[in-house]
């Protein structure tokens, strides 16, 4: 009977390894289309909270019209994942610029808790 010590490697080994696959599909998983609805309620949470980026608070992504500028819609946690809870809308340099979104949860956690209020009735201004 093998001992654990023996067992221990070859279990490390199937989860690098396991890991490794999780990874390769998660790229090939198509991202899904954010909605309209979905837009449009980032857009008035943005109007709200000043037209400015949530992530970084220094461009003006949207006018007072609701037009969207120099800014992309973003799925924060997944491509698969397009709810309102999972997406934001933020200026095109810090899109260009997120490389390990856990740096950048904390002010994703803020923009979602405004909208929330916003959404409650409880207006939030500023940034």
């Amino acid at each position: 009977m093998e001992s654990v010590a023996q067992i221990l490697p070859i279990l490390e080994n199937l989860q690098t390894s396991m890991s490794m696959i999780e990874e390769r599909v998660t790229s090939f998983v198509p991202r899904k289309h954010i909605t309209d609805t979905v837009k449009q309620r980032h857009i008035s949470v943005v109007v709200t909270l000043g037209c400015k980026c949530p992530c970084c608070g220094t461009t003006q992504i949207v006018d007072e019209l609701g037009n969207v500028l120099d800014a992309e819609f973003d799925h924060f946690y997944s491509r698969e994942r397009r709810d309102y809870v999972d997406t934001w809308l933020i200026c095109r340099e810090c899109h260009l610029n997120m490389k390990e979104r856990s740096e950048y949860l904390p002010e994703f956690q803020v923009y979602q808790r405004r909208a929330k209020n916003i959404d409650n009735g409880q207006m939030t201004f500023g940034f």
